[in-house]
């Protein structure tokens, strides 16, 4: 191995000091973005089960109000049968006082 002059191992040596000390400096950034990643990932996950719970809640309530929907209509209906019948039934009514047989 050939002579290497002492000033160009320790500068050899702060050059890699230098490296090191800036690679741990990265690693630790790293490392808290990763905690910061794992944190999102969790926090997405929770709110994809928790929109899937809604989305079945909104099924439900959607389910709900179109039972709701139908029974006015159902009333409706009913009253238009009921003035019908009346109406039906006054005219026979009539027709059977006035043109006796």
């Amino acid at each position: 191995m050939a002579n290497i002059p002492n000033e160009d191992i320790h500068a050899r040596l702060a050059a890699a000091e230098t490296r090191m000390e800036e690679t741990e400096r990265r690693l630790d950034k790293l490392e808290g973005d990763h905690e910061v990643l794992a944190r999102l990932a969790t926090a997405i996950e929770v709110m994809a089960t928790k929109q899937e719970t809604l989305t079945e809640k909104i099924d439900a309530i959607g389910t709900k109000v179109g039972v709701l929907e139908a029974i006015p209509a159902g009333r409706w209906r009913a009253l238009i049968g009921y003035i019908l019948a009346a109406a039906a039934s006054s005219g026979a009514t009539w027709l059977l006082t006035e043109f006796p047989w």
